[in-house]
């Protein structure tokens, strides 16, 4: 992806996650966009980034992987959206193995899930629940970084 063209879809993504957490034509919870912005700013790939705001957009049922495709977003976008939407029939471990499959979506992943552990280990004091989710959490994140890596063919993280 040119990077004229990057800045262009990187703009666009902007505009429409900012939209979605808008609402009802209010404007944008501040905290929310930080904290958006903020997950946006631990990736480094373009493409990534990208996905990481197009992701949290479609949060609000309004956008959709058809919206995406019409506003001339590429198929690598598309695809990657598509490996992050977990489909009603399939199990956890078949999400996981689709979002493995894109290095694109493992970005995404890695880093949203990366945010959320943060965010529970931030809240005192931690119930035994939190604390179990807590480790479920780090051995899928040790996994998708692992396979981050085979992926890229370098240590990442």
């Amino acid at each position: 992806m040119a990077a004229n063209n990057h800045d262009n879809l990187l703009q666009l993504a902007t505009d429409i996650a900012q939209n979605a957490l808008s609402g009802q034509g209010q404007p944008a919870n501040r905290a929310d966009l930080q904290q958006l912005m903020g997950l946006v700013e631990q990736i480094d790939a373009p493409e990534a980034k990208i996905v990481a705001l197009l992701n949290y957009a479609m949060q609000d049922e309004k956008i959709t992987l058809d919206y995406i495709r019409s506003q001339n977003f590429p198929n690598q976008i598309v695809e990657a959206l598509s490996a992050l939407r977990p489909l009603e029939a399939e199990s956890y471990e078949e999400y996981l193995d689709r979002v493995m499959s894109s290095p694109v979506s493992l970005q995404v992943k890695i880093a949203s899930m990366s945010d959320h552990l943060t965010q529970i280990k931030s809240q005192t004091p931690q119930t035994d629940d939190q604390v179990k989710q807590v480790s479920k959490q780090e051995i899928i994140l040790k996994r998708l970084r692992a396979a981050l890596e085979w992926h890229l063919g370098r240590t990442v993280y």
